[in-house]
């Protein structure tokens, strides 16, 4: 990816994060994603080079010849190998959830499609051929698969995906069986987690068949009352009946936490304010500070803005600062690779800075 055209595409916020997001003092972001892979052809994890360069190029054909949108540029996308991409390229694309680590750190015969002006990614020969996925900004997951319909459609008209009656379309996790479509919602619950409450109702969830990982995807554990959740399984359910079963499950989740909040605020307060000024503190002063401190911080003072505990620090510089705040972002201002002693000095001076101004 040329340098001018990933910087252009760091100064750009994030579709996902927004000030006037629906619940977005619980939701961050929601997502929905499609797997499928291309009949008569071997899964990407047994294939080989030559086998991925075919499935690779039948799919880049497909999706660049994508006519949509209501403008000349929207809904088009823009196709890569990902031996495209710098190291530091990969690392601001998967700061901004367009790709996946997995994808990350695949060569020639794997890709990534973006669609102009909208938070829509193609993963090629990932996990599977094809996965296609949106993001949208707080409870949002009616609308992300109203955005992600017209381009399945497309796709299911045009490429030959593998299917059986009675398992649905086929994947290469057995979980993805079925329709082979995952919704994911990003949740920040502190209040739950401050009443001792939240490790059961995670407990609870998982029962439901709902999965619950951390705030980086796969592999990675709850973090500053950051969580994300997707249904576990795919298959004995249409499309719609998934989608209601989540958004079932968030919204539920979104009225305890804010119950918990209540509550906090009447009998305890002390304990929403001391997280949130602990965090502000850490962020305004700290000289060092990991990607991953900054994250829980900053997630800390947005819960702040919505208990408008400042007067005068907007949400969507907090937003922002999530983002702009990653290794990635950070390196490409600086326009050379930072070393692992210096990002933790030179994102807590960024964070400083953008915090005064």
């Amino acid at each position: 990816m040329p340098k001018n055209q990933t910087k252009s595409l760091t100064e750009q916020p994030v579709n996902w994060l927004s000030a006037t997001a629906p619940s977005g003092d619980v939701v961050l972001s929601s997502r929905a994603r499609l797997a499928r892979n291309l009949k008569g052809h071997i899964f990407p994890s047994r294939a080989t080079s030559q086998t991925q360069e075919t499935v690779f190029e039948k799919i880049s054909d497909t999706v660049d010849n994508y006519k949509g949108g209501d403008a000349d540029d929207e809904g088009h996308f823009t196709t890569w190998h990902m031996t495209d991409f710098s190291d530091i390229d990969r690392q601001i694309l998967l700061e901004r959830k367009y790709l996946s680590r997995e994808l990350c750190n695949k060569g020639l015969e794997a890709g990534l499609s973006l669609a102009n002006e909208k938070s829509i990614s193609i993963l090629i020969n990932e996990e599977d051929h094809f996965r296609i996925q949106i993001l949208e900004p707080g409870l949002n997951l009616q609308k992300a698969w109203d955005e992600l319909n017209p381009y399945i459609k497309y796709f299911d008209e045009k490429l030959s995906f593998a299917f059986d009656k009675q398992l649905g379309f086929l994947t290469s996790c057995p979980s993805n069986l079925g329709t082979a479509l995952r919704f994911s919602t990003m949740l920040q619950l502190p209040g739950l987690s401050m009443n001792d409450n939240l490790s059961s109702v995670i407990r609870g969830i998982g029962h439901l068949g709902f999965t619950v990982r951390g705030p980086f995807g796969e592999q990675s554990e709850p973090t500053g009352h950051i969580l994300q959740l997707s249904n576990q399984a795919t298959l004995g359910e249409n499309e719609d009946e998934l989608l209601q079963r989540v958004r079932r499950a968030v919204k539920q989740l979104v009225m305890a936490e804010r119950k918990e909040r209540e509550t906090l605020l009447k009998t305890e307060p002390e304990k929403l304010y001391d997280y949130v000024g602990r965090a502000y503190g850490t962020l305004k002063y700290a000289h060092y500070i990991s990607a991953t401190e900054a994250f829980k911080c900053l997630c800390a003072v947005r819960l702040g803005c919505y208990l408008n505990m400042f007067s005068n620090l907007q949400l969507n510089k907090v937003n922002n600062l999530i983002i702009s705040s990653q290794t990635g972002h950070l390196c490409i201002k600086e326009e050379n690779p930072i070393s692992a002693t210096n990002i933790k000095k030179k994102r807590a001076q960024f964070i400083r800075e953008k915090l005064e101004s």
